[in-house]
């Protein structure tokens, strides 16, 4: 089933209930658009796909985006990253979102290119990680209630252009480590977390 007929590429594209009803939605990346919108969502509704007028609050390009509870109130949040500031985007459980940007994210200029939302610190909330083009990467930890702190001095430094990230417990232990793939020689990499 297609969405609707676009006039735009798709960067990138994540899937989950932001409006609460129990259906899948969809956020999407878009760039080239004729409207200038580059985050969009659609709706799943009894009867098709209803896109959300306007989009998200953002202009892009953006590179990745993903999905996830950032704040602890149950709500799908979005969370997308491209050229300039990371975006944080704060759903209010029905659909309707709060640009967060400045108030929760470290500044970074930085051009996003991979993100990973996943809880690095075990205390049972979403932190975040950002693969960047000919850049270190960045580790933002959430405090909890959706603002981000940055730990970014912990994670080994390189510069390099990140296209992929990944989570596993790839040594069996207790805790979440980074698998990621970047350019250059040493394409594939594994950041052990040494979290107690």
């Amino acid at each position: 089933m297609t969405l609707l007929q676009r006039d735009y590429q798709v960067n990138a594209l994540a899937v989950g209930d932001l409006d609460a009803d129990g259906r899948p939605d969809v956020a999407l990346s878009t760039v080239g658009a004729a409207d200038g919108i580059s985050l969009r969502v659609f709706f799943s509704r009894p009867g098709g796909w209803q896109e959300m007028p306007g989009g998200l609050p953002g202009l892009g390009p953006y590179s990745a985006l993903q999905l996830g509870d950032v704040d602890g109130d149950g709500s799908l949040d979005v969370v997308a990253v491209g050229p300039g500031q990371d975006r944080l985007l704060i759903n209010d459980g029905s659909g309707h979102f709060f640009d967060a940007s400045v108030l929760a994210l470290p500044l970074d200029a930085a051009s996003g290119t991979a993100l990973l939302l996943v809880d690095l610190d075990r205390d049972s909330d979403l932190d975040l990680v950002t693969g960047n083009s000919a850049a270190t990467m960045r580790l933002y930890v959430n405090d909890g209630h959706g603002k981000f702190n940055d730990r970014t001095p912990v994670l080994p430094r390189r510069i390099e252009t990140v296209g992929w990230l990944g989570a596993a417990n790839v040594d069996g232990d207790a805790d979440t480590d980074v698998v990621l793939l970047a350019g250059g020689a040493a394409a594939v990499r594994i950041y052990l977390s040494v979290e107690p």
